[in-house]
Order: C-alpha cells, then sequence, then structure tokens
C-alpha cells in the first residue's frame, strides 16, 4: 500500500482529482456570488417598484389622516397597517414596511407593518432617537427635499443585513407629506444564491467522481509499461537476463523505449553467448597448446643435450675413428629424431596457427556486437532524456502558474486592504477578495503537488539513466577484455610462424647433417675433414637449438598470460545470469 501512495501514476491521480474538486469548489463559489448578485440586483429593482406603487396608489385623504393621528384609535392607521401586510404578503424578502413623516427636522414612524408592531414598536416614534443608520436618514430627507425615490446601499444592524427603499407621497400640490419606507431582508437573498451554488457543487461531485475513475484508469495503463521496465532494468543491473520484455504498444516514446530496451535485451545475451563460447574455445585452445609447448621444450631439452653428446663425441672422434663410426652412428639417430620432432612441432604449429586465426577473428565479431548494443543502450538513454525534458517543460508551466497565484494573492490582499478603508461599505468586496486569497493559494499548492510529481519522475528518469550507464561501463569492460583477448591471439599468430620459421631452419640443418653422417660412414678416410666439418655444424645446430628452446619458453610465458586473460572475461561473463 505504502508502495502505491509513493508512486509516480498515483500522485498525478491524486493531484488531477485536487484540481478538479478545486475547480468545482471555485465554479460553485463563483456561481454563488453571480446568483447573489443577480438577485441584489433584481431586489433593487423590485425595491424602486414596490417603493413607487406605494407612492402611487395610496390614497391621500388617508395619508393625512394617519399623520394627523398615528395611532391605534385611528381605523385609517388601521387600515394602513393592513395594507402594508398584504404587499409583504406578495414577497418573502421584504422584512419591515412603515410610514413615516417629518416634523421639524424630525421623522417619525406614523404607521407600520404588523412586523414591526410583533417587536413593539409604538406609533409616532421618533426615528431619529431609535438608533437609526445615519445613511438612512439622510436618504428618508433627501425623498422629502428632491421629491424622488431613494434606495440604501446593504447595510446592517442588529437585527441583520437590509437594503432600504424611500418612496415619497406627494400631494395634489406635489408636496411630499410623508414617505413610505422599505426593508428588504438581504440575508434571505444570500441564502437563496447559497442554496442554488450548493445544488451545482452537489451535481459537480458525481462529474469529479468519474473524471477521477477515468484519469484512474488512464494514467495506470500508461504507467503499466514504465514500472514492468523499471523492474527489468533492475534485473539487467543486478546481472539476470533470463528474463522476458512484454511488447509496448503504441508509436510514442514509451513505446520507443520498449522497443529498444528489448532490442538491447536481446543483442546483449548474443555478445554474452558469443564471448561465453569464446572464451571456452580459448580455454581449451590454451590448454593444448601448453600441453603441446611443454613436449616441445622437453624435446628441445633432449635435442641440446644429443647434440652437446655429438660435438663431444667429435673431438674424440678425431683421436679415434671407431669412436667416430659410433658417434656418427649415434647422431645419425638423433638427427632423425630431431627430424620426426620438428615435423610433430610443425604440426602443432600450424594447429596453433589456424586456431589463433579462428580466434582472432570471433574476437572482431565479439567486439562488433559490443559496439551495437552500445549504440542501442544510448538511443535507450537518449529516450529516457527526453522524458526529462518534456518533464523540465512541465516544471515551468507549473512555475508558470505559481506566479500567476503569487500575482493573484498579492492582488486579494490590495483588495482587501481597499475594501478594508471602505469601511461598511466594502465588507461585501473583502469577503470577495478573501475568497480569492484562498483560491490563489489552493492553486498554489496544487502547483507544487505538480512540481513535487514532477520532480518525482525527474528522479526515475535520472536513475534509469544510471542503470543504463551501468550497463555501457559493463559492456566497455566487456569490450576491453575482448580487445586484450584479440590482441593476445594475435601475438600468439606472430609466435607461431616464427616457430615454424625456425624449425624449417632446424629440418633444413638436420638434412645437412644427415648427409653429412652417410658420407662419414661411406668413407672414413675423410673422417677427419669431416669431423672438424660436422664440429662446425654442431655448433651451429646447438646455437639454434638455444635459441628455439627460448622461444618455446617465451610462448609458454604468453600461454600463462592468455590463461589469465581467460579468467578474467569468465569472472567478468559470470555477472550474468542467462
Amino acid at each position: 500500500m505504502r508502495r502505491i501512495r509513493n508512486s509516480a501514476s498515483w500522485k498525478i491521480i491524486i493531484a488531477s482529482l485536487g484540481i478538479l474538486l478545486v475547480f468545482g469548489i471555485l465554479s460553485s463559489t463563483a456561481t454563488y456570488f453571480m446568483i447573489k448578485n443577480s438577485n441584489l440586483s433584481s431586489m433593487s429593482k423590485q425595491l424602486h417598484d414596490t417603493a413607487a406603487i406605494l407612492a402611487e396608489e395610496v390614497n391621500l385623504d388617508q395619508v393625512r389622516s394617519v399623520v394627523a393621528q398615528p395611532n391605534d384609535k385611528n381605523p385609517d392607521v388601521l387600515q394602513a397597517t393592513k395594507k402594508m401586510d398584504e404587499i409583504m404578503g406578495h414577497s418573502t424578502i421584504i422584512d419591515n414596511l412603515y410610514l413615516a413623516s417629518y416634523k421639524n427636522g424630525q421623522f417619525f414612524n406614523v404607521s407600520m407593518s404588523s412586523s414591526l408592531r410583533k417587536l413593539g414598536v409604538p406609533y409616532n416614534q421618533n426615528l431619529n432617537e431609535v438608533g437609526l443608520s445615519p445613511d438612512l436618514l439622510a436618504l428618508m430627507k433627501a425623498a422629502f427635499e428632491q421629491k424622488k425615490i431613494q434606495a440604501t446601499d446593504i447595510y446592517g444592524d442588529q437585527y441583520g443585513q437590509f437594503k432600504t427603499g424611500i418612496a415619497p407621497v406627494l400631494d395634489e400640490q406635489n408636496n411630499v407629506i410623508a414617505v413610505y419606507v422599505v426593508d428588504y431582508n438581504v440575508a434571505q437573498v444570500t441564502q437563496k444564491a447559497w442554496k442554488e451554488a450548493s445544488t451545482i457543487l452537489y451535481m459537480m461531485l458525481p462529474f469529479t467522481i468519474i473524471c477521477g475513475l477515468l484519469i484512474y484508469f488512464i494514467i495506470r495503463r500508461m504507467m503499466a509499461p514504465i514500472h514492468s521496465l523499471s523492474e527489468k532494468a533492475h534485473m539487467i543491473a543486478a546481472g539476470n537476463l533470463n528474463i522476458e520484455i512484454t511488447e509496448v504498444q503504441g508509436n510514442d516514446e514509451i513505446g520507443e523505449l520498449g522497443k529498444s530496451f528489448s532490442a538491447m535485451l536481446t543483442n546483449l545475451r548474443g555478445i554474452i553467448h558469443n564471448v561465453t563460447d569464446v572464451s571456452s574455445r580459448i580455454s581449451h585452445l590454451s590448454a593444448r597448446l601448453s600441453s603441446e609447448i611443454k613436449n616441445t621444450v622437453q624435446e628441445n631439452q633432449q635435442v641440446s643435450a644429443a647434440i652437446q653428446e655429438i660435438a663431444s663425441s667429435t673431438e674424440i672422434q678425431v683421436g679415434s675413428v671407431m669412436a667416430s663410426s659410433q658417434a656418427t652412428q649415434e647422431l645419425s639417430e638423433g638427427i632423425q629424431h630431431v627430424a620426426i620432432t620438428s615435423g610433430s612441432i610443425s604440426e602443432v604449429s600450424n594447429t596453433m596457427a589456424l586456431e589463433a586465426e579462428e580466434g582472432n577473428s570471433t574476437t572482431k565479431k565479439v567486439v562488433e556486437q559490443m559496439r551495437s548494443i552500445s549504440l542501442s543502450v544510448d538511443k535507450s538513454v537518449s529516450d529516457v532524456r527526453s522524458l526529462g525534458e518534456h518533464s523540465q517543460e512541465i516544471s515551468k508551466i507549473v512555475e508558470m502558474i505559481t506566479g500567476i497565484s503569487s500575482q493573484t494573492n498579492l492582488l486579494a490582499l490590495n483588495a482587501a486592504i481597499e475594501a478594508a478603508r471602505a469601511g461598511e461599505h466594502g465588507k461585501g468586496f473583502a469577503v470577495v477578495a478573501d475568497e480569492v486569497r484562498k483560491l490563489a493559494e489552493q492553486s498554489t499548492q496544487s502547483a507544487q503537488q505538480i512540481a513535487n510529481l514532477v520532480q518525482e519522475i525527474q528522479g526515475r528518469t535520472s536513475h534509469s539513466i544510471s542503470s543504463m550507464d551501468h550497463v555501457v561501463k559493463e559492456v566497455n569492460v566487456g569490450m576491453e577484455v575482448v580487445q586484450k583477448a584479440g590482441q593476445a591471439f594475435e601475438y600468439i599468430l606472430e609466435a607461431v610462424q616464427g616457430i615454424n620459421t625456425q624449425i624449417q631452419e632446424v629440418s633444413a640443418t638436420s638434412e645437412e647433417m644427415a648427409a653429412s653422417s652417410q658420407q662419414v660412414t661411406a668413407s672414413m678416410e675423410s673422417m677427419t675433414g669431416i669431423s672438424q666439418e660436422f664440429a662446425g655444424n654442431t655448433s651451429s645446430v646447438s646455437s639454434s637449438s638455444v635459441r628455439q628452446l627460448a622461444s618455446m619458453q617465451e610462448i609458454a610465458r604468453e600461454t600463462e598470460s592468455l590463461d589469465t586473460v581467460v579468467d578474467e572475461l569468465k569472472e567478468t561473463i559470470e555477472r550474468f545470469t542467462l
């Protein structure tokens, strides 16, 4: 469960759902304010219409009677109250309705609706002394003086928030004898707007859930190949090549990455198989070569000892013909043995040359395959880096969104300051500024979540590149080892060719010695001269034998070096499991 919460797909889903939820809340909030403003605008129009109707349809005699005798004993007062109650019954947002007169700079409520009577408001109460808003009193005075309908802005008192309209009642001479005052309850408008906005929010919730499910399945389907490739890359980095890559569908970057990854694994398996086969053949050839060289060294030692004996016999032959004859016979046998040994060495040398050429050709093929897998790995690294560049572009967009949110937050703060300066008139705007500031903060948080997610994707991309770089290093090590093996084969080939030349010289010398021994056997009379000539030839053969022995010892040392290279190659190959 913890792994799921830390996965990139899960974080993308959470961020997307958060954005959808914020969008729904913002939409509902915006709808709330739009409906509220629309209702307030309608309320203002209705306020003017109601005030105008009251002023136009009023009975002037009744109004004069109410102004002259404002008490519940006056039937006109009761009739006016009844009329006001009827008007309030047709509107759910009219809270209070009363008729006010103006005497000596003071306002008095001469008639009122039943709602005010229930609150215990008396008739003919001095409105200037009951704590009415100074702005309301000023507009009532303006209605008397200007003889026009007046309306207040939204204001609040101990009873709630209201918007009031004042309609002057004009007599036949166009003089104002009283004013109708209508109080509209703004709280009911706000409640209605909030109810409608809540309905929209409830409608958005199923849409958000459906979108969240779609995003979940889409993101999960897109991220599944990347999760699979990441696990396979860890296994390859650990040396396990006995895995199968599921084919990734699609022609996008993820599809190309999957194809390149599969090709890389196939080429790497082929290289490891070839290197394993070559190392086995080299090891077998090295063992055969080492055995043949040891035998050749032993035979050369025997030849050298025989030649030294021949040299000693040659000195003795000068004084004794019989001893020379016997020594000549022994020399003939030794020469024949040398000829046979030289032929065997020549065959082994030819075999070694062919095997060395084949091993050199195989190592070249392995190097080419190593280069092919290196190119495949480089392409995979390029694809992953391309994903990293797209992630950086997303980071830039998130930074832009964060900057816009910060600027919006600053504008909301400035608006709140201006609203605070406006006092009562700016309270409504202060609420809007506070909502905008919260919106900016939520947008900044969402942008930060996306930035964290992109940063994690970039981290996973860097980790994939590191794993592929590790594979490249291992391939390069394999190439170096194979190249060393190729150089060793070339050196063996050169050494074997040199041995062939020396063996040919020994063979030629052996033929000359055979001819000389036949001449000694045929004619004992010229034994002294032949013995001297044979002594010189024996010295030459001894030198050649010493040189040949040194060459064979050098070949033996190179063979041991080849064994070391083969062991290193085997250790490198054993890191991988096929």
